[in-house]
């Protein structure tokens, strides 16, 4: 305990989220975090059908989640 209070100390909480645990499918909690650093915003959003079956798995999740958030107007 010691250790974790000395590291957080020189850092400041810039939001928090609280969530209810749901029910897993196939390893999955059908559900994604979104974090805007910009604003400070967290939520949660659904993961589809279509994504789970084009996009297997976390790594394809992040890719799917990255092809859908940048637009011609992302630096």
């Amino acid at each position: 305990m010691e250790y974790r209070d000395s590291f957080f100390k020189n850092y400041k909480l810039l939001g928090e989220y609280s969530y209810e645990l749901g029910d897993l499918e196939k390893g999955c909690s059908n559900r994604s975090l979104y974090i805007n650093i910009a604003n400070n915003e967290i939520y949660s959003k659904p993961v589809s059908e279509k994504m789970k079956k084009l996009f297997i798995g976390g790594k394809g999740f992040d890719l799917w989640l990255l092809w859908n958030a940048v637009t011609a107007e992302t630096k």
